[in-house]
Parts: structure tokens; sequence; C-alpha cells
């Protein structure tokens, strides 16, 4: 009797550990899956920021080429402005859905890091376009700008006129719009994701 006693004991104990290591792995995976979403919706934040702002420089770049733009250089600046926002729209589109279709609840570990390794993968080709295309976009910005200025009647030193404060706007653009930009890719992007892959990363090993 005192065996079964025991046997009985024993059982309920292994029942209870079963259920409180299920219990703790539940909790440590919500935690990780919590915490890996928390820090990519910082980048969906910024995605959808950035998306909007996409939109916005779209039109009226339309509305300003087609009202103030007058001229074949002028006109081609601003159609090149024009897809150039296009592009950044469809791109950062692109991403957003990426990153809303991420279901981190139910979905297994390994298929979450694939999901994310595919986001940073097209990520980082939109990164090396910008990094090439920068450099042409600015001082086409430049050119675009005197017209639109010049549109709305305010004062500005024509590029034709002044070729070496053009050229040194450009430079001193150049020097401002890459720093900004790797520092927007390194801290709402990069540091995202490896935060986020290093949760998913420690729960993987704590399921083996």
């Amino acid at each position: 009797m005192e065996l079964d006693d025991l046997k009985r004991s024993w059982e309920e104990y292994d029942k209870k550990l079963m259920e409180n290591l299920r219990l703790n792995e539940e909790i440590l995976r919500r935690s990780n899956l919590d915490r890996s979403k928390r820090e990519m919706n910082v980048t969906l934040k910024w995605l959808s920021f950035d998306m909007t702002a996409a939109m916005i420089f779209f039109l009226l770049f339309c509305y300003w080429t087609i009202l103030y733009c007058r001229g074949p250089l002028y006109i081609v600046c601003g159609v090149i402005l024009t897809l150039s926002m296009l592009f950044s729209f469809l791109s950062e589109a692109k991403l957003l859905g990426m990153l809303l279709r991420i279901d981190y609840y139910n979905t297994p570990v390994l298929d979450l890091q694939k999901q994310l390794v595919k986001f940073e993968t097209a990520y980082k080709l939109g990164r090396k376009i910008s990094i090439f295309v920068l450099p042409v976009l600015l001082p086409v910005g430049l050119i675009f700008a005197t017209s639109v200025l010049e549109g709305l009647g305010i004062p500005c030193v024509k590029f034709h006129t002044w070729p070496e404060v053009f050229i040194i706007n450009c430079l001193l653009t150049i020097a401002i719009a890459y720093p900004l930009l790797f520092w927007i890719w390194r801290n709402l992007f990069d540091k995202r994701l490896k935060a986020a892959r290093l949760f998913l990363v420690e729960l993987q090993e704590f399921e083996k």
C-alpha cells in the first residue's frame, strides 16, 4: 500500500513538473515573441511614416512639375523626382506588407526567422539602390527647387548663373544626407532586426 502511495505521489509530482515546464516554456515563448515583435514595430512605424511621406512628395512633385517647370531641363528633373518618389512609395509598401504578414504567435520559430531574413534581404537591396541613386537625385532636386522657388516668387540662386554655389550646395546636401540615412538605417532597421532575430534564436535554443 505504501508503495502504491509513493508511486502515486511520484506520478502527481511528474505531472506538476511537466505542467510547470510547459508553463515556463509558454511564458518564455510569449515573452521572446513579444520582444521580437516590439523591436520590429519600431521599423514598421518608420516604414508607415516613410511611405506616407513618399506619397505626399509624389503628389507635390507632380503638381509642381506641371505648374512651375518651364523648359526641358526642369521638366526632366521634375519627372525624375516624381518617379523616384513613386518607386520609394512602392518599395516601402512592399517592405511594410512583408512585416504586416508576419504572424509571431502562430508561426514556427524557424519560419519567423526565414521571414525576417527575407525582409532583411529586400531592405538591404533597397538600401544599396538608395546609396547609388542619391548622388544623382540631390543635384536634380536642387535644380528642380530653383524652378519651384522661382515660380512661387521666392528669390534663389540660379544654378546656371552661379555654378560654384550650386556645386557647394550639392556637396553640403550630400554631406548631410548620407550620415542621416546611415543613422536611420542603423537605428531603425539594422539594430531592430538584429535584436528581433536574437530573441528568436534564444527561443529556438530553448525549444531544442
